[in-house]
């Protein structure tokens, strides 16, 4: 155990002394790197000291390697102590000749020197080519002579600018072997892009230079308007909606374009300031807004790529959220939101070409036209956030990139029509093959559609028919019985007391009989008027079909006796013990089955027949039979029994009436149950009525 610990000592020692030892050299190479960092610092410090060599016939330069800043971030410096030179020790140079400062609201000084080492004065020009600057005051410090001051910017009026051009220029002279100190004072009334980038020429150069810029300005801007011109009027001829996000991208992009070249400025709002501060920032975030959202339709993305839609949505509602920033009084957190975004679209070539591996035919346009825009329009932006230097390429090169993203992006839409007419070509080839199809199938619906007509036709005409039965018997065999009804009692009630006993005692019976009658066939119209209307529910239940039928039999029992009939009631021989058997049916139908085929046996039976009723379970079913030896039928007669339209009724051998509304009942019951009636019968043999009803499950093994 000693020996262990001994050696954790001595690990941890060694482990110190490394530690140590570490820190040591980790401490020299910090000193070093400081040494480095304050030796690059004083050579980029006093790299390009001696002043910018001026001449008569001067290109146009950008001499940003001979410039200094200096940062004022209240803005409270003094403009007089600046020019007389008593911060000039606060000047620093360029840092990779980085001239943009980004998005700031401080004011930002620039010293510049020239020297003329001619024997002649020479005149030269001075821009600055960023139109929307707000604050632009420009000094001018020769060796003799007087000071200049010109109060130029986007703030000032347009009048009080000494040189026409895209940017804000002053004329300068500076005499034989003599300096000229410039000092630019720039800033934004809140917050802005400043670019402390600037240019020099002779008189005769900037002239030319501004003639060339003219040139570009009115070929792009003559470009975007024919763009604009012609697919309006194919919008108008062809009304899809993917037109009208790109006529807006392009408006977009005129409204940009006008803003950022300071052609706004000098033709359009230059009797205020409001348009002037707010259109730089308002229209860079509609042309990007506009742009996604025209591509979101070009591609169709929410169908064909729903995460690329999405992702397309999130780049909307950032630009749209910069707008709402602005007008919340946030300028400069707006212009960074809407250029940090504007960069993120470099992500679209990307997702084109995705699109494009996935079969898209349109995305490889797409892809060509977001590459131009990664290329130049994402250079122009991180220029403006100060990441990248400010020179001839960065500074224009994006409304170039531009309007080619623009002739491409027209390009896809008419390939995108060309694609439809395609598909309208195949759709109507389809159409009509379709249509050829749909002609055969629709000469056999006709046909089959006929039968089923005149199917239905002579289903009315039955069923007319059967109107017509019900209302018969509504109007005759509910008035006949009434009329017994009210000639009886009228003989009893004229009677009175002269009438025997015999007489009233006859009358009676028939008043009896009448009104049995008249309630049986006012139960069967009501039972059968509540079944076709659907009031009658069917409720099955578990059934002993043996008690119901014996309590059938007990109700016909006395009138059964009146015509000397006996009612015979026995089970199968497969069910000789007599056991139970139970039925799925509906309690209140199969009494109303029962009787009516009862009181249809009793009727046409004659005195001292018989009557028999019988049971016959199977595997799945209960047969239920009422037999008598009566007068029976033909089998014409056997055909018309369940036509309610057909007249089948006749008087029984008491002469009973009937309408045959109750066989009708019955059949409809017993269908309801998922059984089958049926009838046997031969003249002056009888009649045996069967009707079948599901078993109980429970029951069926025991059966």
């Amino acid at each position: 155990m000693e020996n262990v610990i001994a050696k954790l000592l001595g690990v941890f020692v060694s482990m110190a002394k490394l530690n140590i030892l570490c820190r040591k050299k980790l401490h020299q190479l910090m000193r070093l790197c400081a040494i480095g960092v304050g030796i690059f610092a004083l050579v980029a410090s006093t790299a390009n000291a001696e002043p910018f060599q001026l001449s008569s016939s001067m290109p146009v330069s950008a001499p940003v390697g001979y410039s200094s800043v200096l940062e004022d971030k209240t803005g409270a410096l003094s403009s007089a102590e600046v020019i007389q030179g008593r911060h000039d020790s606060e000047f620093h140079a360029l840092s990779g000749n980085r001239s943009s400062m980004g998005i700031t609201s401080s004011a930002w000084w620039v010293k510049f020197e020239a020297f003329n080492p001619t024997d002649q004065s020479i005149k030269w020009v001075l821009n600055v080519p960023f139109p929307s600057t707000d604050i632009v005051d420009a000094y001018h410090i020769p060796e003799s002579g007087l000071p200049e001051t010109f109060l130029l910017g986007d703030t000032r009026p347009l009048f009080e600018r000494p040189l026409p051009g895209e940017g804000f220029a002053i004329p300068l002279v500076t005499q034989p072997k003599s300096h000229s100190t410039i000092y630019l004072r720039l800033k934004f009334a809140s917050s802005g892009a400043i670019d402390t980038y600037f240019e020099i020429s002779s008189p005769e150069s900037y002239t030319e230079s501004q003639r060339v810029t003219g040139m570009i300005l009115g070929f792009l801007m003559g470009g975007a308007l024919l763009m604009f011109i012609y697919n309006a009027v194919i919008f108008l001829a062809v009304k899809s909606k993917v037109y009208v996000w790109y006529l807006l991208y392009l408006s977009a992009v005129l409204a940009t374009f006008i803003t950022t070249t300071g052609l706004g400025n000098r033709f359009l709002w230059s009797h205020t300031s409001i348009l002037g501060d707010a259109m730089p920032v308002l229209a860079a975030s509609f042309l990007f807004l506009f742009a996604v959202q025209f591509c979101r339709v070009l591609l169709d993305s929410r169908r064909i790529a729903p995460r690329v839609d999405r992702l397309l949505l999130v780049f909307i509602a950032l630009f749209l959220g910069s707008v709402l920033i602005y007008f919340a009084g946030y300028r400069g957190l707006a212009i960074k939101i809407t250029l940090s975004v504007g960069m993120g679209l470099g992500i679209l070539p990307v997702v084109g070409a995705w699109l494009w591996m996935q079969g898209s035919r349109i995305a490889l346009i797409f892809t060509l036209a977001w590459s131009v825009w990664a290329i130049t329009v994402t250079t122009m932006i991180a220029r403006y956030l100060g990441l990248v230097p400010s020179n001839d390429f960065t500074l224009r090169a994006a409304w170039v990139g531009i309007i080619v993203e623009a002739m491409l992006f027209a390009l896809a839409l008419a390939d995108r029509i060309r694609i439809l007419q395609i598909e309208k070509e195949g759709a109507e080839r389809g159409e009509r093959l379709a249509l050829e199809r749909s002609k055969a199938e629709l000469e056999r619906l006709v046909e089959t559609r006929t039968a089923e007509i005149q199917s239905q036709n002579q289903e009315l005409a039955s069923l007319s028919k059967q109107k017509d039965r019900f209302f018969s018997i509504i109007a005759h065999d509910l008035i006949g019985p009434f009329n017994s009804l009210i000639g009886l009692s009228g003989l009893l009630v004229a009677g009175g007391d002269s009438l025997m006993r015999s007489k009233i005692r006859e009358y009676s019976q028939d008043l009896n009989t009448t009104a049995t009658n008249l309630y049986k066939l006012v139960e069967n119209l009501l039972s059968w008027a509540m079944l076709q209307q659907g009031k009658l529910k069917f409720s099955p239940v578990k059934l002993n079909i043996q008690d119901s039928v014996q309590s059938s039999i007990d109700i016909f029992k006395a009138a059964a006796s009146q015509k000397d009939i006996t009612i015979h009631y026995s089970d199968s021989s497969l069910n000789s013990a007599r056991s139970p058997i139970f039925v799925r049916a509906d309690r209140q139908m199969v009494d109303i089955i029962t009787r009516n085929l009862l009181n249809n046996a009793i009727k046409f039976t004659h005195a001292g027949g018989k009557v028999s009723c019988y049971l016959e379970p199977n595997a799945h079913w209960v047969n239920v039979s009422i037999h008598d030896n009566g007068i029976g039928m033909t089998p014409e007669h056997i055909g018309l029994l369940f036509d309610l339209g057909e007249v089948t009724n006749k008087l029984g051998t008491a002469g009973e009436g009937g309408t045959g509304l109750g066989l009708q009942l019955c059949k409809e019951m017993v269908e309801l149950h998922g059984g089958q009636i049926e009838i046997k019968s031969e003249r002056e043999k009888g009649s045996t009525f069967s009707f079948t009803l599901p078993m109980e499950a429970s029951a069926q093994s025991i059966n």
